[in-house]
């Protein structure tokens, strides 16, 4: 059957229309946001990072031992340097090398970057399969019960929006792949202090309550007495995130010396 001229032009435009509908979704999903900029530094840069990463720590453990509020921030690009150098500051507590990055190239992610903007926590990474750049916006919100809520905002890739089951499906196989790789870095808890050898567990702590049960933003620890503080507000503003801490007097004996718990 032969199709009259009104309907090879509907066909024709039906056509033009998809194809257009095509080529403007990648050029959606192929947009780079101008605010990803991920750090990758050197071994000695990496092996810096972590030392600063850990006086950072130190500091915020002397913080924590005057019965006042006090105040924690560190920097937007604290945290990328910090972030590349992830697999060093874990490996002070026991993690396997290279174990945080192999999780992010197990579900498909690489040069991971933190973008701080408008009370979230934009994650940035380009990804290994369609090489694209994907944008997760993750809130950060206290409830009144004190404990920390963790939920995905929104997700893109370029300026696509990305599928809920994807992203969904995306941090399952993170938050596996991180218990597999850094189960036995927290096997012993820290003493002198929240260190280092504590920060897998709370990398994994913060994966597992994304869009998840709240978890609790009480800190213990041992100097000379039980100490135990608290995170009352979460501000990130100006490229910064600020815990603000408050003193919530001694822990049971009997209560583990782990952060976030």
């Amino acid at each position: 059957m032969r199709l009259g001229t009104k309907s090879r032009i509907a066909l024709l435009s039906a056509i033009v229309l998809i194809i257009a509908g095509l080529v403007t979704a990648y050029i959606l999903a192929s947009w780079v946001p101008a605010d990803y900029q991920p750090v990758l530094l050197t071994a000695a840069e990496k092996d810096a990072a972590m030392r600063e990463f850990r006086r950072r720590l130190m500091e915020f453990n002397n913080k924590g031992q005057k019965n006042e509020p006090f105040d924690w921030t560190l920097t937007q690009d604290q945290l990328n340097r910090y972030l590349n150098s992830m697999d060093e500051i874990a490996a002070q507590g026991g993690a396997e090398a290279g174990s945080v990055h192999r999780a992010m190239e197990s579900i498909g992610l690489a040069e991971p970057a933190v973008v701080l903007d408008s009370g979230r926590v934009r994650i940035v990474a380009r990804s290994l399969q369609y090489r694209k750049i994907v944008s997760i916006d993750i809130g950060l919100r206290l409830g009144a019960d004190g404990r920390l809520r963790v939920s995905v905002e929104s997700a893109r890739i370029g300026r696509l929006p990305m599928p809920a089951s994807l992203v969904r499906s995306m941090i399952e196989r993170l938050r596996s792949k991180l218990s597999q790789r850094l189960g036995d870095a927290t096997s012993t808890p820290a003493m002198g202090g929240l260190d280092s050898s504590q920060v897998a567990l709370v990398l994994q702590r913060l994966v597992s309550a994304i869009d998840g049960e709240p978890i609790s933003t009480e800190m213990t620890w041992r100097i000379t007495t039980r100490k135990r503080v608290r995170v009352t507000r979460i501000d990130i503003a100006g490229q910064k995130l600020t815990l603000h801490m408050e003193h919530v007097g001694r822990a049971e004996e009997n209560e583990r010396q782990v952060p976030i718990d």
